[in-house]
């Protein structure tokens, strides 16, 4: 959602949204720094908007506005509410955990938000347009990042933190960082410098300032 990103801090916030019917993968929340590209990126998704999805489905991109418009994090999460007590009232039945997803998933649908398939489509139009048509999952982008990281060689620390991986600051400190990791405190700015170094030199970090310099953006950069 528009409050995830801190566009001015240049921050992602990767937050659990359990009442809407979502989790992190890890289920570990963190803050991951935003590079210049990718902010740019983010505030012409985003745009003036403060509510819902961050990225729209496209037939929302023209004007036309998702039912659930102008919903806040809170009013979503009442419209859930609602939706479970009307279905549970009409079926006369308590909603099994996939029908209670089922509710949350049409409440992100109305708001507006991308289909998860459609994401997946869009993925293999691109793999089979750069010869890699053997990569059907967007979790591809996940591991990528991953061996990204290692190739520039990334502190193995940071790459936890930034994954979303237990290190010993969780409640499993047999991790092999664990010890490491609970006298260790990353600071922002080394996590920052340490991911745009090992992005740069990435194509897509090339294109995403050639997508921003169309649309003739204002560089604003994160302190």
């Amino acid at each position: 959602m528009p409050d995830d990103p801190d566009l001015d801090g240049g921050v992602l916030f990767v937050r659990n949204k359990r009442e809407l019917g979502w989790q992190v993968k890890t289920r570990s929340e963190r803050e991951i720094p935003l590079v210049d590209p990718l902010l740019n990126v983010l505030r012409v998704s985003i745009d003036q908007r403060n509510t819902g999805p961050v990225f729209l489905r496209r037939r929302f991109e023209d004007g036309e506005r998702p039912s659930l418009a102008g919903y806040s994090k809170s009013d979503l999460e009442q419209e859930v509410e609602k939706r479970f007590v009307e279905r549970e009232e009409a079926s006369d039945n308590m909603l099994s955990r996939t029908q209670r997803l089922q509710v949350a998933r049409s409440v992100w649908r109305d708001a507006g938000s991308t289909k998860t398939d459609h994401i997946r489509k869009e993925f293999m139009r691109l793999t089979r347009m750069i010869g890699a048509a053997h990569l059907t999952a967007p979790k591809s982008l996940r591991h990528l990042f991953a061996t990204t990281l290692q190739d520039a060689n990334v502190d193995p620390l940071i790459r936890c933190e930034l994954m979303g991986h237990a290190t010993g600051t969780s409640r499993n400190s047999t991790h092999g960082l664990g010890m490491t990791a609970n006298y260790t405190h990353t600071r922002p700015e080394t996590r920052r410098r340490q991911l745009q170094a090992a992005l740069e030199c990435r194509p897509s970090f090339a294109r995403a300032i050639e997508w921003c310099e169309q649309r003739k953006l204002e560089p604003r950069y994160a302190p």
